[in-house]
């Protein structure tokens, strides 16, 4: 029965997506595509934006062995660096915040290596 409900439940960060398609499949008009559309394409540049700006923690993040962060001033810097730069963090794009974290927990021990990090994001977001 349990196997049964995790086929038929929906990720949190997924709700919206499944909703979009869902208006797709029951009214299939130009408006409801384009917005499915429009949806798939903001995660595929979230997705990409991130493991440009990140790879060495991208994969961590998504195996789930991301750190729990601990610099929480860097880790709040780089998530207001990637908020102005950006864009602000949805449902979808708040899994990727791991990333961030990740990049902390690496940095630690060279303080000023923030600034890479900032230059990253600045640049990826142009």
């Amino acid at each position: 029965m349990s196997l049964e409900k995790n086929y038929s439940s929906v990720n949190s960060r997924d709700i919206n997506l499944n909703y979009l398609y869902g208006k797709v499949m029951s009214n299939p008009t130009m408006e409801n595509t384009k917005a499915l559309t429009d949806a798939l394409n903001q995660r595929m540049t979230v997705d990409k934006r991130f493991k440009t700006m990140f790879p060495t923690h991208f994969d961590d993040v998504l195996n789930g062995n991301a750190p729990v962060p601990t610099d929480y001033e860097c880790y709040r810097t780089l998530i207001d660096t990637y908020e102005s730069n950006c864009e602000k963090f949805d449902d979808y794009s708040m899994k990727y915040m791991a990333t961030l974290a990740a990049e902390c927990e690496g940095i630690k021990s060279v303080p000023e290596a923030i600034k890479g990090s900032i230059g990253k994001i600045q640049n990826e977001c142009k």
